[in-house]
């Protein structure tokens, strides 16, 4: 399968989880909170908001351009620390956000 297809289809798994967890429909945050330099604009922003705004639009991007996709992500260790007193409540995220991890493991 093409690799721009399945990561498509893993972005809108994780879309569909945030949005059955009430966490798609949220307000942006203000742009200083994009200015960040620390990983996951973990001091400006939450996880969820930064995968709403942050990761799943720029690989939504990256699709609509067929640019190069990365050769590593590692979304999915952040996560269980993120939600690890909730593990059970997030398990649909967590489970998504794992295999679009999977996609870029594959050669």
């Amino acid at each position: 399968m093409d690799k721009y297809i399945l990561v498509a289809q893993r972005l809108e798994e994780i879309r569909s989880e945030l949005e059955k967890l009430g966490l798609w429909n949220v307000e942006r945050p203000d742009d200083e909170a994009f200015t960040s330099d620390i990983p996951f604009n973990m001091n400006t922003m939450e996880f969820h908001e930064w995968l709403r705004f942050v990761m799943i639009e720029t690989f939504n991007t990256v699709l609509e351009n067929r640019a190069p996709l990365p050769q590593n992500v590692k979304i999915f260790p952040y996560a269980t620390e993120v939600y690890r007193n909730r593990i059970g409540e997030y398990k649909g995220l967590l489970k998504a956000i794992y295999n679009f991890d999977l996609v870029f493991e594959q050669r």
